[in-house]
């Protein structure tokens, strides 16, 4: 890391290689030469040893979501998700993972994956605004506007004096 603070990434790559060649299951040195190689916009290479630090250590989440961005960057929106699913499996009581995951469902267009997870979200972190709201969306990029507006319905009896669901609302009804 002293390398790569003074600007010799050379350097930094060098030592983590040779690290790594002394000892292949070091998943630090993996997990840091992934990061340099992101860093140097070698996405390939930054995957291959974010994949290698998983493999050797499965408990550190930055792994998954330095993976995850790594392949994010390289335009494997599959991987990523799949990446994050596995996050949210490993450490199922982080709510921040589940909502990571969402937001890649809702970019990849998987709606019905969405309003599952949500579902899900509402069950075990009990209900919050911007799940609802973020549900309503789903629903309605699913194409299922009745359902959509009966949910925002439920939000404007719990929330009568919000503007912004009840402007979603006069639009459904608009």
């Amino acid at each position: 890391q002293s390398e790569q603070i003074i600007g010799n990434t050379e350097g930094a790559i060098k030592i983590y290689k040779n690290i790594l060649k002394n000892n292949v299951n070091d998943h630090e040195a993996a997990f840091f030469l992934a990061k340099t190689y992101l860093n140097s916009d070698d996405v390939p290479n930054s995957i291959k040893y974010f994949s290698l630090a998983l493999a050797n250590e499965k408990n550190n989440p930055w792994y998954y979501i330095w993976a995850a961005d790594a392949y994010l960057k390289n335009e494997q929106y599959d991987q990523a998700i799949a990446t994050i699913e596995q996050l949210v499996s490993q450490f199922p009581e982080e709510k921040s993972y589940y909502d990571r995951l969402e937001y890649l469902y809702r970019d990849s267009k998987q709606y019905q994956k969405q309003i599952a997870l949500l579902d899900q979200m509402i069950e075990r972190f009990g209900f919050h605004k911007n799940d609802a709201l973020a549900k309503v969306q789903a629903l309605e990029n699913f194409e299922k506007p009745e359902e959509a507006k009966k949910l925002l319905e439920e939000l404007s009896s719990r929330f009568p004096g919000d503007l912004f669901i009840l402007n979603m609302l006069a639009n459904y009804y608009q």
